[in-house]
């Protein structure tokens, strides 16, 4: 009996070992977290016991967990920066006043509406001599404007907008002596359509032309006096070329607390660090986007402990994007598609996986970005727009695969 119970001893010990072995063969591949069932790894046998909860070290992770198709749980947090570019398209206040004296005699003056104008001046729109306004759809915005005729007794007079538009409808109001007070517009869905000089400067412009349509007798020239305001204008949409503009956000910062809630003992070790860098463009103008100094804290608010760590791609201390392609509209009712550039920082490319190391807990970066930089496939000068994006987006998408040990037990 006693030799029985020897032999039966030795054959639960080769079993166990082998069992054990087995298992450093095999990947856990896990598809969800319970804490009802723990997702426990427990083995015991005569030269070891182990046990410990996957769900116990990262329940606090949970919602920003990924399951990759490598069976790899990976730490995932997407922190969207952006770039502001509601400058693209300045449209300035203009308060502008103007006197004329007619040099003819009121015979001279009496016009009609397929004459050439009595009086014309414009005003320039377009805020730096390499942009160009084509069309601009108004969201909003003011115009008064006022005219009045000196020395006649009488006088209709019409002033007339022809860029400016509503439903197919030039802009015009007509000023009589019997009935002269400024007229007020809002400009809520009325269409820009800027005359424009064939090369740089293009001087995108509106032009007021006054038409004197009725007069009387007078004993002199006449003086015209025309006030114009054009106030609070914004834009729905708008279609041109805008330029090589530049747009810069220093210190663009993402917190992330993955260091603080996870706990960190022997049983788990970063295998690597990735931050994939996605940038998006929803404006339809192509960009040069350039990040640098990207620099990471062990500390939440940037301040105390160890000096912060420069990440360096490629040798270089930041990412440089020469041609982001513009948006592109698709049709009809349909979403804009955004250009696109998506890039990778690994260990193999970067000092990524050090920065992982050092348990950072915020990074900041600075972002630069010029727009219309040199098509690479050369040409004309592209077509711009732009509608209520004013934004580039440039997602940091932290990215950590989980690695696995129980003394000389490993999962990955």
């Amino acid at each position: 009996m006693k030799r029985n119970s020897i032999v039966l001893y030795l054959m639960s010990l080769v079993l166990a070992l082998s069992f054990f072995s087995a298992c450093q063969q095999d990947d856990i591949v896990i598809n969800e977290l319970k804490e009802g069932d723990g997702r426990d790894l427990d083995f015991v046998g005569p030269l070891a016991n182990i046990n410990f909860s996957v769900y116990d070290m990262i329940e606090d992770l949970e919602e920003d967990l990924w399951f990759g198709e490598d069976s790899l749980v990976y730490y995932l947090h997407r922190e969207p920066v952006t770039l502001n570019w509601e400058h693209l398209v300045t449209l300035r206040d203009f308060d502008e006043s103007w006197t004329y004296t007619f040099p003819f005699a009121s015979s001279a003056l009496k016009s009609s509406a397929e004459s050439e104008p009595d009086f014309s001046t414009s005003i320039v729109l377009s805020h730096q001599d390499d942009v160009r306004y084509d069309r601009i759809i108004l969201q909003s915005g003011s115009l008064i404007v006022d005219a009045e005729l000196f020395g006649v007794s009488s006088y209709d007079i019409r002033v007339e907008i022809p860029e400016l538009t509503k439903n197919g409808e030039v802009f015009a109001h007509t000023f009589s002596s019997v009935q002269s007070s400024p007229v007020e517009q809002i400009l809520e869905d009325y269409l820009l359509t800027c005359t424009s000089d064939a090369s740089i400067p293009f001087n995108s412009r509106l032009t007021l032309n006054v038409y004197v349509e009725d007069i009387g007798e007078l004993s002199e020239p006449p003086s015209l006096s025309l006030d114009f305001k054009l106030t609070s204008l914004k834009y729905r949409e708008a279609y041109g070329y805008m330029g090589q503009q530049e747009a810069n956000r220093l210190d663009a910062e993402m917190d992330f607390d993955f260091f603080d809630e996870i706990e960190w003992n022997d049983n788990i070790k970063l295998g690597d660090f990735e931050l994939d860098v996605e940038v998006f463009n929803s404006i339809g103008v192509p960009f040069y986007v350039e990040t640098s100094n990207i620099r990471f804290y062990q500390e939440a608010d940037g301040e105390g402990g160890a000096e912060p760590v420069l990440l360096i791609i490629d040798g270089e201390d930041g990412l440089v994007v020469d041609y982001l392609p513009a948006a592109e509209i698709q049709g009809p009712g349909l979403p804009l598609k955004p250009g696109e550039y998506p890039f990778q920082v690994t260990k193999d490319n970067s000092n990524a996986l050090d920065i992982g190391n050092s348990s950072p807990r915020r990074m900041l970066v600075d972002l630069y970005s010029r727009s219309n930089p040199p098509n690479p496939n050369g040409g004309e000068l592209e077509q711009n727009f732009i509608f209520s994006d004013e934004e580039l987006r440039i997602d940091l998408v932290l990215k950590v695969p989980f690695h696995f040990w129980a003394d000389s037990y490993a999962r990955m």
